[in-house]
């Protein structure tokens, strides 16, 4: 039995769900992703069976009651500076239960607060910047020990048990950037359709092309953002989610080098949470581009 299927089993006891990714990556290699984590110990005998190389993830938000700060040490950016500037204004995280990454960051693991809804998030907390800073909570997930990217390990820092975040944490953790949000979907008033149609065809050239352009080290980033942001359309019904894919899809295509399956996760995760999440957008403002 190979070191990752053992720790699945593990997990699965003390009732923490897993699934499998790619060996030596990150992305999913099961049908639904995320969604197919389970503590059942024939479906994880099947999946880490067969593939014995495969990375092991444990899903966030409620599969798991957990919540993870993902900082990190990459591409120039200091996720630890990024972290104690926000200790300095929050107030100071307790001691928790803390994994190491391949690129010298670190997960930081947490319960997720009850009655409180805390989404992923790529480099922002409380709807400001925070480089290096990721939040991993409803929808989300991250590798666990003993999964590997180029020969590096993820390690448990400390096995300790989760400690409860802060109540100022809890509410910039769940706090979005001001916005106002209806559920209510757009229904064009007589004569709109043109105008709205033109102004969704920019705002998916616009993305597309600013994404395409992307150096490395921004891409992952810039790819879940525009994704958000159209999901947003999505959500209003002024656009379609096959749209946004074929999109961005083109867009990373440009990029000399990348991960096809990767940018497919981070694309749906992105745009699941704009769809999910959407920014106000009222159509029917005359004054409106």
């Amino acid at each position: 039995m190979s070191a990752t299927h053992e720790a699945a089993r593990d997990y699965a006891r003390r009732g923490i769900p897993t699934f499998p990714c790619a060996p030596n990556g990150k992305h999913p290699i099961t049908t639904h992703g995320v969604n197919d984590a389970t503590t059942d110990p024939d479906q994880i005998d099947r999946w880490f069976g067969y593939e014995r190389r495969a990375n092991l993830a444990v899903p966030t938000g409620s599969p798991s009651r957990l919540v993870v700060l993902d900082i990190d040490m990459k591409h120039g950016v200091d996720g630890l500076a990024t972290l104690a500037r926000l200790e300095a204004d929050l107030g100071a995280l307790p001691v928790t239960l803390t994994s190491t990454t391949p690129n010298r960051g670190q997960h930081r693991w947490f319960p997720m607060p009850p009655d409180v809804a805390i989404r992923c998030d790529v480099s922002r907390i409380a709807g400001e910047d925070a480089p290096g800073l990721d939040v991993r909570g409803t929808n989300g997930y991250v590798l666990v020990p003993p999964s590997a990217i180029n020969g590096s390990r993820y390690s448990w820092l400390n096995k300790i048990e989760p400690a409860a975040l802060p109540a100022r944490w809890i509410e910039a953790l769940s706090r979005r950037a001001a916005a106002r949000v209806t559920t209510k979907r757009w229904q064009p008033r007589r004569g709109e359709h043109g105008r709205v149609a033109r102004w969704c065809i920019s705002a998916l050239q616009r993305e597309a092309r600013g994404l395409a352009a992307t150096p490395p080290g921004e891409r992952n980033v810039r790819l879940w953002r525009a994704a958000a942001a159209l999901g947003g359309l999505v959500h209003f019904g002024a656009i379609g989610e096959n749209d946004v894919r074929e999109a961005l899809t083109w867009a990373c295509s440009r990029w000399s080098e990348r991960d096809a399956r990767k940018d497919a996760d981070t694309l749906e995760r992105g745009l699941a949470w704009g769809t999910e999440n959407p920014l106000s957008i009222d159509f029917g403002d005359d004054s409106a581009p």
